[in-house]
């Protein structure tokens, strides 16, 4: 579907050139096509400014102040000047469901809509065409349209990652020292603060990085630093970097990343991150000394987690705040996505005495006054979920091997009848969910 909009009008017209509104918008429920967009002015084929935010939606008419039935947000650039912005089409499936129903339980053919195009120019207010009513036809093979995707069966990985701070206001005298990742093979270059400009007599083997001006502080060395680990040069485009030089030759780190977090004068902290996820990036020491040992700092990168398939005791979290209503009812029919990735069925325990839980039970219902134990979480899967009701009139206590809390205490207390908790296993402790 192919519509034109005139900026000068601020409407839909029927083509370039033709000052006239389109006799009526028509699109069909359920196509999962996309939306074209032609900006014009007068005869001319125009363009909006680089990075512009555009959207389409279609409304029930005389419905203003509702969620879209369908829309289009995600709009592509034109390939070629004064080309056609394109996006692909979303439905609220939900709404338009209960729109076409009607009171004798068959469904309406057509409904009555108004569309409407808004956009904003960077740097400039929200502009939309005037509303242009239309029609919506219903569909008799359907589809659920270009909603969210199915929530893919694989929790990402973890990058292995480590960090070390200095102290930005400490003062740096004349100094020479070395930057180095070591594992397997060592990675480093040598550190130098020339005395004077362009004295580089005592400075250290190449490779090395040196300030030229004699002037920066720690915060800048270590912007320096993470810019050699990133691609083997110092941006000295940034503000107080120009002073840097780098003699030898030093290449980008192939392995790992650095960040740099903290400002003038305050602690400034260094991170170092695997370039790929997984436990292979574990095990990485790197250090920041200086000559005259004033300062010292080593670190270990750690926490490196392969990707996986979802299990059962998984959770998979949306946030209906941030979501569309198109998108959250796709969110809802994701729940039946996650039901068929591997896992195992939980079976229900009911019981009047105090255990300790493992694999073989997961859910308890708990008859009497009793203490629930937990397993310790350094030995299980993280992220295993326990759920624990109590069903009848005493006290169930639910404590965890290991001393270690769920959420901040040492144990909870559930003394209502038909109360209910639900615990995640976080590898230290556990949280309630």
């Amino acid at each position: 579907m192919l519509l034109f909009v005139d900026l000068d009008l601020g409407r839909f017209v029927s083509g370039a050139g033709l000052g006239t509104a389109p006799r009526t918008i028509e699109q069909k429920r359920g196509d999962a096509g996309e939306v074209r967009i032609q900006f014009v002015q007068g005869d001319t084929l125009v363009q909006l400014a680089a990075d512009s935010i555009i959207f389409y939606e279609a409304k029930l008419r005389g419905q203003y102040n509702t969620d879209p039935l369908i829309q289009a947000s995600d709009f592509t650039e034109p390939a070629v000047a004064d080309g056609q912005y394109a996006a692909a089409l979303t439905y609220d499936v939900t709404a338009l469901d209960e729109a076409f129903e009607s009171s004798d339980s068959l469904e309406e053919s057509t409904l009555s809509a108004m569309f409407e195009v808004s956009w904003q120019e960077p740097g400039k207010g929200w502009l939309s065409t005037d509303t242009q009513v239309g029609i919506i036809h219903n569909d008799v093979v359907r589809s659920g349209g270009a909603l969210l995707p199915q929530i893919a069966a694989e929790v990402p990985g973890v990058a292995s990652s480590g960090s070390i701070t200095v102290d930005s206001s400490v003062a740096i005298n004349t100094m020479s020292g070395v930057f180095e990742i070591f594992k397997g093979g060592d990675w480093f270059f040598n550190l130098y603060q020339a005395p004077a400009l362009d004295d580089f007599a005592g400075a250290p083997a190449d490779p090395v990085l040196i300030d030229n001006f004699n002037e920066v502080e720690w915060y800048f060395w270590l912007l320096a630093i993470a810019d050699l680990i990133n691609s083997g040069a110092v941006n000295t485009g940034v503000a107080g970097m120009s002073g840097f030089v780098v003699q030898g030759t030093i290449s980008a780190n192939p392995d790992y990343t650095a960040t740099v977090t903290g400002a003038f004068n305050t602690n400034c902290v260094l991170t170092i991150t695997a370039r790929e996820t997984g436990p292979q990036g574990d095990g990485a020491s790197f250090t920041l000394s200086t000559a005259d040992l004033s300062v010292i700092q080593t670190g270990l990168t750690a926490g490196g987690v392969d990707s996986r398939d979802l299990v059962g005791t998984d959770v998979v979290k949306t946030l209906p705040q941030t979501l569309t209503a198109p998108q959250q009812a796709q969110a809802l029919a994701n729940i039946g996505a996650v039901s068929d990735v591997p896992g195992e069925v939980m079976t229900l325990l009911v019981t009047g005495s105090g255990l300790t839980l493992d694999e073989s039970n997961r859910v308890v219902a708990c008859t009497a006054t009793l203490t629930v134990t937990l397993p310790d979480p350094a030995g299980i899967d993280q992220g295993t979920v326990y759920t624990i009701n109590n069903v009848g009139t005493g006290t169930v206590t639910v404590s965890s091997l290991g001393s270690v809390n769920i959420d901040n205490s040492s144990s909870v207390l559930m003394t209502t009848q038909w109360s209910t908790m639900t615990v995640i296993s976080a590898g230290t402790g556990w949280y309630k969910i």
